[in-house]
């Protein structure tokens, strides 16, 4: 298939543990799609006010995006599990 850029799986830790087998055929089946996996494993978050895992997240995302061949930046973020996010919303 087509070369489809990269692509950063953003995975909770218990999804890793409990789901290894699915989430190694989920990572084959982006491959053959064309996504070039990079994969971040992530602890679950324990609660929606997770700031400190927030950041730490974001800094990790960043460093692999900073990282990444100037013409070959990550192109899509696949989240799989509860993980620690920030929100967008004004009335939040």
């Amino acid at each position: 298939s087509d070369y489809r850029g990269r692509m950063i799986l953003l995975v909770a830790d218990n999804i890793i543990n409990g789901l290894s087998d699915k989430t190694n055929q989920l990572k084959q089946e982006l491959t053959a799609d064309g996504w070039y996996v990079e994969e971040l494993v992530v602890a679950k978050a324990t609660d929606w006010d997770s700031g400190d895992e927030v950041v730490a997240i974001k800094n990790q995302i960043t460093n692999i995006y900073n990282n990444a061949p100037a013409n070959d930046k990550p192109q899509a973020l696949f989240i799989l599990g509860h993980t620690a996010t920030i929100f967008a919303c004004s009335i939040c």
